[in-house]
């Protein structure tokens, strides 16, 4: 092979391989930017409730007044008995994890949707939860401020 040849092909790999890096490292900052924008305005953002849809799961999120984020549990009806598990995130993934005295005995993984009104989490485990897809919608609970604002 040619000594430009060469060259060119190795040009051309340097570019594919450079151009791959700067588009991992361009999808990771907006998968972070993503998990930070759910976890401030999502079911980690306050103490809430969140219903599915199909009224088979929801969330309960409570918050403290000192700590960032909210402590989400999950619950999930199968087969006419309601399963608890704790949820947490990184990015895009949900991590559900059940936990039994303290010790945590299972967890599961899927993937988040949020589109600021709708919290999905899909991907899930049918034989574990039911289903594999829930999207649920904010119960909004008033604030003894919101009743009183002066």
């Amino acid at each position: 092979m040619k000594k430009k040849t060469k060259i060119v092909i190795g040009v051309a790999v340097l570019t594919v391989l450079i151009g791959s890096f700067v588009g991992f490292i361009m999808k990771r900052n907006s998968d972070h930017a993503f998990g930070q924008y759910v976890v401030t305005e999502g079911p980690w953002g306050t103490s809430d409730k969140w219903f599915s849809g199909d009224g088979k799961s929801y969330l309960e999120c409570q918050k403290e007044a000192d700590a960032p984020f909210a402590t989400v549990t999950a619950y999930f009806e199968v087969n006419g008995e309601w399963q608890s598990y704790e949820l947490n995130t990184i990015d895009r993934l949900a991590y559900l994890e059940k936990v039994e005295n303290g010790i945590s005995t299972e967890t599961k993984q899927g993937r988040l949707k949020f589109d600021g009104t709708r919290f999905t989490i899909y991907e899930l485990d049918k034989n574990t939860f039911g289903n594999d897809k829930f999207d649920y919608f904010q119960s909004h609970i008033i604030t003894g401020e919101e009743l009183n604002p002066d």
